[in-house]
């Protein structure tokens, strides 16, 4: 080959990932990217009934965007709930129509995502049961009814084989068929399965609780049928396969990858390009001519489990402190964070043990309801910072307001005690190298402010005395002017002094309405660290209409 075209071939090898970066960026600038979210799930299920009556208290005291629920007509048995739905006794419809009145009597307003849950359960109708089969399709069509009309998401389908292990392959228990035929014919109830929900909602979204990730370690083989064959879940690709080929273009797939609950930090970024990538393991369990359609409407997702940080050690499910020196919590919100930013759109956490809401029917009389707040104090205000940080901090923000979270640790927090016109118990320092600034105490409106002149880099600043894993509220309001620039700095020492390492910005809004702008936020102790430093900085003043100004500075422990 000619050397040129040699050189050049291998320039085009070299940038070829970043040009198939590029233009896949190009190919995703005008769609829109889903807001991301937290959606319950748990022992606590509650019925339409229950949200209807308590839907206030339920979101004013859980920090989800949804609640996975069951249908259940009103005073019937929970068989005939949408949690036992695999069998071949009917529903007649109109028994279900109370349902969609018990939700549309609830004016939501956190819980915007709502999904019906469908267990596979209890998986008594034979893969080759025609009629068994236009019956569970019937069902299907009843719940996506019901969701449309309801307003909710879409339905939330649970694959596992609480009862019979459908999706194994058995010739004995599928009249001798082949595991070949045997996945043609889950493939054609898949289809049949999804198009049941379409005809009804054919923009629902489909939560499921898993997909392809459950048979992940398939998908990396050059022959995943050699281990389906024998998997508990080695017909459920096929039968995905349906669903695919079925879905209308307007319809969501969720992979909520239940194995999450085992993942820890970067594996979760790394399963989701496993579940979505061209060359993903879960992308080698779709047909070829389905996988454009797979990568345009499967999004990744993933599950967690709670009762994982509260279970005693020595438990199969138990998750310790975190190894830095972190508590449990610290460390299952480390992986609701980690999971949260890899997802797609959506991360269900599901709980046992304790409950969000004291729902009769599944509550044990025996043992008392433990909220999940009361057994991982502060869970809810983690949760919610992650999903939606402003609304998080301004619920914070009130408690400050309604002196649900104690005194202000700052000395001096309203700059009014002031000494030889500076604000007391505040230290100041600027730029050493471009001297030319200075900080004073103001007034404005009658209220103290601390303000600062000419200043090419500097702040005033406090210390308040921490300990590790102390998680702390903090705010206070700036007015700029002219090009000056303004951010609160959150520092922090050990007994030998600065750590750099931790340290944390947070600008103001611009956006916010008003001259004087909030800047608020929350942060963790790290380990080691004894004092927090909070320090209001100011840079950028270089004529008279550069001006920078803080007011009411505040730091609390958090309860």
């Amino acid at each position: 080959m000619d050397p040129a075209v040699l050189f050049s071939c291998r320039r085009l090898a070299y940038f070829f990932p970043v040009l198939l970066t590029f233009f896949l960026a190009l190919s995703t600038l005008n769609a829109e990217t889903p807001r991301k979210m937290f959606i319950e799930l748990g022992w606590d299920i509650p019925t339409t009934q229950f949200i209807r009556d308590n839907y206030r208290t339920m979101e004013e005291n859980a920090p989800f965007s949804g609640v996975i629920y069951r249908i259940q007509p009103e005073g019937r048995e929970w068989k005939e709930s949408s949690e036992w739905m695999f069998s071949a006794e009917p529903w007649k419809r109109e028994d279900y129509a109370s349902c969609i009145a018990d939700l549309k009597a609830c004016e939501f307003k956190e819980f915007t995502h709502n999904f019906i849950r469908m267990n596979f359960s209890p998986a008594s109708i034979a893969w080759d049961d025609d009629a068994g089969w236009e019956v569970l399709a019937e069902k299907a069509a009843i719940c996506a009814w019901v969701a449309k009309q309801s307003g909710s998401k879409g339905l939330a389908p649970d694959f596992e084989s609480y009862g019979a292990a459908m999706f194994r392959w058995d010739p004995e228990k599928q009249n001798g068929r082949s595991f070949a035929e045997a996945k043609a014919l889950a493939r054609k109830r898949g289809e049949q399965f999804i198009r049941a929900i379409a005809s009804e909602y054919p923009d629902a979204t489909i939560l499921a609780l898993w997909l392809n990730s459950i048979n992940a370690a398939a998908g990396k083989s050059p022959n995943p049928d050699s281990i389906l064959v024998s998997a508990g879940y080695g017909l459920l690709p096929a039968f995905i396969n349906g669903m695919i080929a079925g879905a209308p273009d307007e319809m969501v797939l969720v992979d909520g990858c239940e194995t999450g609950y085992y993942i820890e930090g970067e594996a979760f970024k790394n399963h989701a390009l496993d579940m979505v990538l061209w060359t993903g393991a879960c992308m080698n369990l779709v047909e070829p001519e389905l996988r454009k359609k797979y990568r345009t409407q499967v999004q990744s997702g993933f599950g967690i489990y709670l009762d994982m940080y509260t279970n005693p050690e020595g438990s199969v499910y138990y998750r310790g402190p975190k190894k830095d020196g972190g508590s449990r919590l610290d460390r299952l919100c480390g992986n609701l964070e980690t999971a949260f930013f890899a997802a797609d759109q959506y991360v269900w956490i599901y709980g046992e043990k304790n409950r969000w809401w004291n729902v009769p029917e599944v509550q044990d009389p025996k043992k008392p309801c433990v909220h999940w707040e009361t057994a991982l104090p502060g869970l809810s205000d983690r949760i919610r910072m992650i999903a939606e940080p402003k609304k998080a901090l301004e619920k914070i923000a009130l408690r400050v307001r309604e002196g649900k979270e104690g005194e202000n640790c700052l000395k001096n927090p309203s700059f009014e005690d002031v000494k030889d016109g500076k604000p007391a118990e505040w230290s100041f320092w600027q730029d050493e190298k471009e001297p030319t600034g200075r900080y004073f105490a103001d007034k404005q409106d009658e209220n103290g402010i601390v303000s600062f002149e000419k200043l090419t880099s500097g702040c005033v600043l406090q210390f308040v005395d921490v300990k590790p894993g102390e998680r702390l509220f903090f705010q206070t309001r700036v007015r700029t002017g002219g090009n000056a620039q303004a951010k609160v700095n959150i520092s922090w020492q050990d007994e030998k002094g600065w750590v750099w390492a931790h340290t944390q910005y947070f600008p103001f809004d611009p956006n916010e309405k008003g001259e004087w702008k909030t800047i608020r936020g929350c942060v963790t102790t790290p380990e080691g660290i004894s004092k927090m430093g909070m320090i209001l900085g100011a840079s950028h003043q270089e004529t008279p209409e550069d001006t920078a100004s803080y007011d009411a500075a505040e730091v609390y422990r958090l309860k």
